[in-house]
């Protein structure tokens, strides 16, 4: 189905004279998928006739800025923390290993202490990247994704699992509010 503030602009940028490629342009540069898209080009112009008339150069944009910084940031951020994790746990396995045998700091011992931070960081990773990944979509959805990403850094900061990939993470969900 197509997204009704795409095919209203679709509608009112051909009645202002813009070819199809031209409003496509400037909606794939607004982040819309190649779908909806095409989808709402197709739909608008069953529906009504572009006017020939002298229209400038490029249609105006949809929307301001297209979270493509934000998106960066957050993904790369839920990506040095999932990588984060997986050396926080090979270096737990490996030092449970070498310690098993004193009884002191037996194996259990040390599994306990970070198992838990590890699944947690596990999940807000995997948070953080679905949170950035939704950013491109709708913009309904983006503020959402914004905010989830902004909470699950500012957690991520909270426990630990890097200061400054928290941190990345966290400007990349502030930017995605931004817009930017």
């Amino acid at each position: 189905m197509v997204d009704s503030e795409i095919l209203e602009y679709v509608k009112t940028q051909l009645k202002a004279g813009f070819t199809a490629e031209q409003i496509r342009r400037a909606l794939l540069d607004a982040d819309y998928t190649v779908e909806e898209v095409n989808e709402a080009i197709e739909t608008a112009q069953q529906d009504i006739q572009p006017t020939p008339a002298a229209a400038p150069a490029q249609p105006p944009p949809l929307k301001e800025g297209g979270g493509k910084a934000g998106f960066a940031l957050s993904i790369l951020g839920g990506i040095l923390i999932l990588a984060s994790v997986v050396l926080t746990f090979l270096g737990n396995t490996l030092l449970s290993d070498m310690f098993s045998s004193v009884p002191v700091l037996g194996k259990s011992n040390l599994d306990l202490a970070g198992n838990d931070l590890i699944i947690l960081n596990v999940i807000l990773a995997i948070g953080i990247l679905l949170g950035a990944i939704f950013s491109r979509k709708k913009s309904e959805i983006k503020m959402i994704a914004g905010v989830v990403v902004i909470l699950l850094s500012s957690i991520s900061l909270l426990n630990g699992s890097g200061f400054f990939l928290a941190i990345i993470s966290l400007i990349g969900g502030l930017l995605l509010l931004a817009g930017k």
